[in-house]
């Protein structure tokens, strides 16, 4: 099981503590983590950078040490007590990443199960992934920025004083303003989406799934919703004026704290679970590998809120004390079960097992899916009717967010 760090491809290592495999590995499986190059190290593009590349662009540095990293695991993992029937999993950025690997030619082959956890293609409240055109002319504003107009001149900038210059911070969209992953005609030769609409993704089973809260995390990139008018003017600028009725059936709000609620809920959608969905559901219409689909929904005295991130700790069965309390009996039995049910995925690319509570295939849109939190059992999709509408906004594949 090879895991694939999140940050939102711009900080974030495979050696934090707290992705410690020993627990895991405790299940029978061999696990991996690595790092990959990150913000402008790992997604820097410029027309020189291109001209010295052999054809291969520039840009997807970061996902290339990925595919790197699959390689070696394939030629060498076998030494370590292993052997290549490769399960790729990751959360966030990580699972937006396995996403981008499924989607190209260049990783076909290097693994044959993926999990995704909140995450999959490097779309976000903006639409799709930046233009290549676009990520090619940031190089060059960067280069102007440091006096240098070539790339040698460019790699003589100490690379602390390039980090600065790119610096990033939670609240900041990657995927508008930062160096980040792009469709650069080689290692993604289409956007992703596309790739998986026409079935050219590299298919393997898929388990994928998102968090109830994931909202949270990005609140403060969500829709002004101060007053019901701000939230309902905002979302009417952003779906327009004729989508308002079918919006509000979604995300309604009738109240101050209902468009609150409601924006929370719409940026956790847009950056998180809507397209999670569309990976699932996407792989479910035209891969024939089996998808399963999950919603964390684990909430107790020691993880208050499922937010974005919560369920990597019970994924590893990392779960020390935060702030004085100790994960309880329930928290640890979420976590030994996950845990079972991913490595039951690893090996046979499904996660049931004895003693498990079964957990159906995914048959689409609206379908069963397997809700993990105080109570472990299948039951209806979360989500469906917003994930629906936002999808409404998607055109040949390509998702924006101008009226329809």
């Amino acid at each position: 099981m090879v895991w694939i760090h999140g940050g939102g491809f711009q900080f974030g290592t495979g050696s934090d503590n707290a992705l410690d495999g020993t627990s895991l590995a405790k299940k029978g499986v061999v696990v991996v983590t690595l790092n990959y190059r990150l913000g402008v190290f790992g997604h820097l593009s410029r027309p020189d950078l291109d001209a010295e590349s052999g054809g291969h662009k520039s840009g997807m540095y970061g996902i290339q040490d990925q595919i790197a990293a699959l390689r070696w695991v394939k030629a060498s993992i076998s030494g370590f007590g292993g052997d290549p029937n490769v399960t790729v999993f990751g959360e966030s950025a990580g699972a937006h990443a396995i996403g981008l690997l499924m989607a190209s030619p260049l990783a076909t082959g290097l693994f044959q199960k993926a999990i995704g956890e909140s995450g999959a293609f490097w779309e976000s409240e903006h639409g799709e992934m930046k233009p290549y055109a676009d990520a090619q002319a940031m190089g060059v504003v960067l280069g102007n920025q440091f006096n240098a107009t070539t790339i040698d001149k460019l790699r003589e900038v100490p690379a602390l004083q390039l980090e600065t210059a790119t610096n990033w911070t939670f609240a900041t969209d990657p995927g508008l303003t930062n160096y980040s992953p792009v469709v650069d005609g080689y290692v993604l030769p289409e956007n992703p989406f596309v790739r998986f609409m026409h079935g050219r993704q590299n298919d393997v089973p898929l388990l994928a799934g998102w968090n109830s809260d994931e909202g949270l995390a990005f609140f403060g990139r969500a829709l002004p919703h101060q007053t019901v008018q701000a939230f309902t003017d905002a979302a009417t600028k952003e779906f327009g004026a004729a989508n308002l009725p079918m919006f509000l059936q979604a995300y309604p709000a009738g109240s101050p704290d209902e468009a609150a609620r409601s924006a929370q809920a719409l940026i956790g959608d847009q950056v998180i679970k809507y397209q999670t969905w569309g990976w699932a559901t996407q792989q479910q219409k035209t891969g024939r590998s089996p998808v399963y689909v999950y919603h964390f929904e684990q909430s107790s005295p020691y993880n208050a809120i499922a937010t974005h991130a919560t369920d990597v700790q019970y994924v590893f069965g990392n779960l020390p004390a935060k702030g004085g309390v100790s994960a309880g009996s329930q928290d640890l039995a979420v976590s030994d079960t996950m845990q079972t049910y991913w490595t039951n995925f690893a090996r046979a690319g499904d996660p049931n097992g004895a003693g498990l509570p079964q957990w159906p295939r995914y048959a689409g849109a609206g379908s069963q899916t397997m809700r993990i939190g105080a109570v472990i059992q299948a039951g209806a999709e979360e989500g469906t009717a917003r994930f629906q509408f936002l999808d409404r906004f998607r055109v040949d594949g390509v998702i924006g967010v101008s009226q329809p």
